[in-house]
Parts: C-alpha cells; structure tokens; sequence
C-alpha cells in the first residue's frame, strides 16, 4: 500500500477541547503549544525573557502577580517554606513561612490571603 500525504489547513480556528475528534473541522486543533492562533494564520509565540535566575534554587510553588495601590505589580513566589517578593529582578525574603510551597492564594483589599 502507498503511502499518501494530505494536506491540512492551519489551526487558525483555535483549540476544540469540547468536540469528538471524529467530529471537529479541521481548522481547529486538538493542542497549541507555543502557537497562537490569528483570523488568518498561526503565528508562533515569540519567546521569552529571563526575569530572574532561579536555576540554584528549589522548584517554585506558586507564582502570582500582586498589583499594588501604587499601580505597580509586584510577584510573589513560594519556594518550600518560604514567600518571596520578587520586584525588577531583586527577590525578598518576606520572613512570613508556610508548610508547603503549592498553595492557592486570592487578593482582596490589596492583601494576598
């Protein structure tokens, strides 16, 4: 048997993670890892900048974005048992400690709770 190439158009549909495979058009796609999708074509995500070296360090926990009344944002970070303020690229050690580094966390009235 001969092996036959098809065609296939560019998934500038988006994700389908609702429809049977069987079922879905082809211009949706099933995954999009580093593709974003336009009204035309995909385009592929430009990359990323390093913001802070943590290759000495244990895996983080939670990474959340904290803005502040001062219209800045500031990243909070958990690593084992410790909370880390991380502002342009200087990480803080916070002093406060938790048990474990996955956690959740919510942001009402400028406190991280």
């Amino acid at each position: 048997m001969a092996v036959q190439g098809v065609t296939m158009p560019a998934p500038y549909g988006g994700l389908d993670l609702v429809s049977p495979i069987d079922n879905m058009e082809a211009f949706y796609a099933l995954d999009l890892v580093n593709i974003l999708p336009t009204s035309n074509a995909p385009r592929l995500r430009n990359g990323y900048v390093e913001f802070q070296d943590t290759s000495n360090a244990n895996p983080v926990g939670m990474l959340k974005a904290m803005p502040l009344l001062n219209g800045t944002t500031k990243l909070i970070a958990t690593i084992d048992t410790k909370i880390y303020a991380i502002d342009s690229g200087a990480v803080t050690d916070t002093g406060a400690t938790i048990s474990n580094s996955n956690c959740n966390s919510e942001i009402f009235n400028n406190k991280m709770y």
